[in-house]
């Protein structure tokens, strides 16, 4: 499973979580405009690739289960229709920022090459899974995975100040939760890991800046928590 955090400079952001397959493709929602003019029209494409950089994809319903926003006004559903693309459309008024999240359905791929869900598995931290295959004396040959997609993403109007309740989940299956302060750039930043609404230890987090090959990674504690340290840039956290 993954889980990414994009970050630009001066609380320009994203959150997304996801989880994805072995072929090791990203899935996170990125607005066009991190930061908009009060009243100004908000849009974000749902993209799926690799190290922070792909393709949009169009919305499609049969694959979502949730697709939400919440603000002030309180969470309520997306009001989306298949095909669209961008996937988000709206609108910030004067004050105020706004999570967009997405969960998927189920999807399940199989594979036949040992050697590369093991590489896999290895590079995400997920050792576990190949110690499991070995203690039931099961081969990993044709393994097959089950995974859903979970992506947030953050957007403000200019100026905003950071608001009580984007340090609260939004009940996602599998979440990264930032700690009150996280918009401020100068700060170390801190993410609580849940998963079905509890922290989840010993996971690996990654850090990844757009366009440079530097990663910074740590696992969670044993409150689900892992801390970075400041950066500037886009960042792409997954987990």
């Amino acid at each position: 499973m993954r889980i990414f955090l994009n970050f630009k400079v001066n609380t320009l952001f994203i959150i997304a979580c996801a989880a994805v397959p072995v072929s090791a493709h990203e899935f996170w929602l990125e607005p066009k405009s991190f930061v908009v003019s009060p009243n100004s029209p908000v849009a974000a494409d749902i993209r799926i690739g690799q190290r922070y950089n792909g393709y949009a994809y169009p919305y499609l319903q049969h694959e979502a289960v949730t697709f939400h926003e919440r603000d002030d006004k309180g969470l309520r559903d997306v009001m989306a229709v298949t095909g669209d693309k961008p996937a988000y459309s709206g609108s910030l008024v004067d004050t105020g920022m706004r999570w967009i999240g997405f969960e998927s359905d189920a999807y399940d791929l199989t594979f036949s090459n040992q050697e590369k869900i093991i590489g896999y598995l290895e590079t995400e931290g997920l050792e576990w899974v190949i110690d499991w295959y070995k203690s039931e004396g099961i081969s990993p040959d044709l393994m097959t995975e089950t995974y859903y997609r979970h992506a947030k993403t953050l957007v403000s109007v200019e100026g905003a100040q950071e608001p009580s309740w984007v340090s609260e989940p939004l009940k996602h299956r599998l979440e990264l939760v930032p700690s009150a302060g996280f918009t401020d750039c100068s700060s170390e930043p801190e993410f609580q890991l849940l998963w079905e609404g509890q922290p989840i230890q010993d996971l690996l987090v990654r850090r990844l800046t757009k366009d440079e090959s530097e990663i910074d990674q740590h696992r969670t504690d044993r409150d689900g928590r892992v801390q970075f340290a400041p950066k500037s840039g886009t960042f792409l956290i997954n987990a």
